[in-house]
């Protein structure tokens, strides 16, 4: 089993941080996904867009403290947990992942393939956390061909 800790602080409240974190519908953010299916309360199906399929079930559920989820596709079968800290206006979260390859020939890759899942997720996140709070504040985000990126 690889396991990838990671903790951040937020200069958003715990509210917004929960909202977007366990949101099954808007998905829109994270840049890997292409779709989300709702099974049920519970259940639900990521596919992201290099065609992986997997299915996360919500293993617990402790509004603006903990979501905890079981995770499972054809290569590997794990655990995504995040507890969130309130601290005033900000919020720490804490998320530890927990990844079993399904095959023994994967396990080397696993610490790599956590690593780019984190840096991922982290810049989705700040991305669109920084884009709402620039609406929210009336600022807009322009680029002009060719000289800079956001």
């Amino acid at each position: 089993m690889a396991v990838s800790n990671l903790r951040v602080m937020f200069p958003f409240p715990v509210e917004t941080m929960w909202d977007l974190i366990t949101s099954r519908e808007d998905y829109s953010w994270r840049s890997n996904l292409n779709r989300i299916e709702i099974l049920n309360e519970n259940q639900f199906v990521e596919y992201t867009k290099e065609g992986d399929v997997t299915t996360v079930t919500v293993r617990e559920e402790m509004k603006y403290r903990k979501w905890e989820l079981d995770m499972e596709n054809k290569d590997i079968n794990g655990r995504w947990t995040c507890m969130l800290y309130s601290w005033g206006d900000s919020t720490e979260i804490c998320i530890t992942e927990e990844i079993n390859p399904k095959k023994l020939y994967l396990m080397p890759f696993v610490p790599a393939y956590l690593e780019e899942r984190r840096v991922t997720y982290m810049k989705d996140l700040t991305r669109v956390l920084v884009y709402r709070r620039n609406i929210k504040n009336g600022l807009t985000m322009r680029t002009t061909k060719g000289k800079g990126r956001i």
